[in-house]
């Protein structure tokens, strides 16, 4: 049917698409589930902006020390993404998952230089991209303050692709410099690319490349660092090895156990040992050239992966043991496996090239057991992360309905938008003015931009949306219920309560209640301790809705009270089940669906 040319292009690019399979399919969970609400750090974007349009913007505003580091690079990309999109942080978003991108292409580049063409390499490309674009990082990849977490991984591997190329030393050099600078300025750990960058030039190359290369970049570093350091709060802190061990078996840790605190020091520590055994690896093949090239930029990648988890315990800011396992923090555990791959396929390659006796079937068999244990440990980690991603998804929607309501209620859970109130305050108004909100928080209560949805919803729908009780005495409505969208069962952002004194008559905006759900907070606490537990699984946990709502202008007469569920992402408001009347001497209890 087709030549065999074209047959050759086919069978070339289903084994492109089989090796960024995950990076689709992570590119899809994304896009998925990114929405343009700031949350958190996110709003604190709010100062820099407000210094550009006031025109009082300057270097030493971008260069200010935050946390030990000097976000140089994440600010810029902030400022050009805010100008260029009104402000739509799934840009920044889109810029992050970029960065992978990056990192994957570049270690499939060292793959290349690693293992001949063939079924090896395909799957090992496979593994890697399970470990790069896992979800289980789902902050990194969903929250727009996170850029700068991502940025120095793949900075660095720039720098080992380059130095694994067959680029001219001064390209070599130039770009080593400019991606280990602006690592440096993206987060603290960028500051590690500098002696990964040195080891591998020190190691793997030879004569007059190594001399000038090692010189440049080690006196660019020392002159980066000696006005980087001074004022940033870089320094050692007061960690432990606890610490440390979690942050490096955090991912796997996941994939073991439902409770990743218990298990994430254990998996840290066989995974440290595999790495001391990488080392061992590299010093018994060291006078080999050719088997150290290869290793060299994965046993660099592992170091920094260590020396990253190093910092997270014991750094400017000591990460404690249940801190060093939030998703935030998964990027030295991913690495550290991407680099046990990358050996480890090395290895087994070699060997099973030079067992004579195997014939190819047992080759291939090999090949596809080690395809197949890699997918098998990372799997559950990404079944895992994919549902937290549609929890960060129903979390960010809800606070998308709290920041159009911000001028008419209070925010009543902490950690919707930012647990910091005080911020917000600040940040709203002039982010409001300038357009960059939106939705924009509405002028007037009531409906704003919600399209109200009457049809009656399937009575399956109103087990999981209704209003269970309501009474009115003594000026004060209490009510409660459930608010679960109809079909997907997801926890409504918001409940609108409406009344009115006659059939026929507009529908009245009262009062305003949050749904139960989750905030980011309480995220992070259940991805800590029940790692793969089910969470906004159960409908009618985290559906769960109340308010007590002083009302002392109430009509005399007896009035119909109906409570609408907002769908934040749709703008659509759909009526709950048990409407009820109240009011002018009507009981509650006798009330019944309107």
């Amino acid at each position: 049917m087709f030549s065999p040319g074209i047959r050759a292009i086919l069978c070339r690019l289903a084994v492109l698409l089989l090796a960024f399979s995950p990076a689709l399919l992570c590119g899809y969970f994304v896009a998925s589930n990114a929405v343009n609400v700031p949350v958190s750090d996110d709003w604190s974007r709010a100062t820099l902006l407000k210094k550009g349009v006031d025109g009082e913007l300057g270097f030493a505003d971008l260069y200010a020390a935050e946390s030990g580091a000097r976000p140089l690079v994440p600010r810029l990309l902030m400022l050009v993404s805010n100008g260029l999109t009104g402000g739509n942080l799934r840009a920044e978003i889109a810029i992050a998952h970029l960065s992978l991108w990056v990192t994957a292409a570049c270690l499939f580049f060292l793959v290349a230089k690693t293992l001949p063409s063939g079924p090896w390499r395909v799957v090992t490309c496979l593994a890697l991209a399970m470990a790069v674009f896992s979800p289980v990082q789902y902050e990194n990849l969903l929250w727009a303050a996170r850029l700068g977490t991502l940025l120095p991984v793949a900075c660095l591997a720039i720098c080992l692709a380059a130095l694994r190329s067959t680029l001219p030393t001064p390209a070599k050099a130039a770009l080593c410099a400019l991606m280990a600078a602006a690592g440096m300025h993206s987060a603290p750990a960028g500051l590690l690319i500098w002696p990964a960058v040195l080891f591998v030039i020190g190691c793997g190359l030879s004569g007059q490349e190594r001399r000038w290369l090692f010189a440049g970049i080690s006196l660019l570093a020392a002159a980066l660092c000696a006005a980087y350091l001074p004022g940033s709060g870089f320094g050692i802190g007061s960690g432990s090895s606890h610490s440390f061990l979690s942050g490096l078996g955090s991912p796997l840790a996941r994939s073991v156990s439902t409770d990743a605190s218990a298990t994430a020091p254990l998996v840290g520590r066989i995974l440290l040992v595999l790495f001391a055994g990488e080392l061992a690896i590299l010093g018994w093949r060291w006078s080999d050239p050719h088997a150290r090239a290869a290793l060299l930029p994965w046993a660099a990648l592992g170091g920094y992966a260590v020396a990253s988890a190093a910092l997270l315990a014991f750094g400017p800011s000591p990460a404690a043991a249940a801190e060093a396992i939030w998703p935030r923090n998964a990027s030295a555990g991913l690495l550290l496996s991407a680099s046990l791959v990358g050996t480890g396929a090395y290895l087994l390659n070699r060997w099973a090239t030079r067992t004579d006796t195997a014939t190819l079937a047992a080759r291939l068999a090999l090949c596809a057991a080690f395809g197949g244990t890699a997918i098998a440990i990372w799997w559950p980690g990404w079944v895992h992360g994919a549902r937290k991603m549609e929890q960060w998804k129903s979390a960010r929607l809800q606070g998308r309905a709290a920041l159009m309501y911000w001028a008419h209620r209070e925010v009543e859970f902490p950690g919707r938008l930012d647990d910091r109130r005080g911020r917000l305050e600040g940040a709203i108004p002039f982010l409001q003015a300038q357009g960059w909100l939106d939705p924009a928080p509405l002028e007037q209560f009531g409906f704003g931009g919600f399209i109200r949805d009457e049809k009656r919803m399937a009575p399956s729908d109103y087990k999981h949306a209704m209003i269970r009780d309501a009474t009115f005495d003594g000026g004060v409505l209490r009510t409660r219920g459930y608010a679960a969208l109809p079909a997907s069962l997801r926890a409504a952002d918001a409940v609108l309560l409406t009344w009115r004194t006659g059939k026929g008559e507009p529908w009245q905006a009262l009062a305003l209640t949050e749904v139960r759900g989750q905030s980011v907070s309480e995220m992070i606490f259940g991805d800590t301790h029940y790692g793969m537990g089910p969470n906004l699984a159960r409908p009618k946990q985290f559906s769960k809705w109340g308010v007590e709502h002083s009302w002392p202008d109430a009509p005399e007469v007896e009035f119909e009270l109906r409570a609408w569920m907002l769908d934040a992402e749709k703008m659509r408001a759909y009526p709950l089940g048990g409407g009820r009347s109240l009011g002018g001497g009507s009981k509650a209890e006798e009330g019944g669906d309107r």
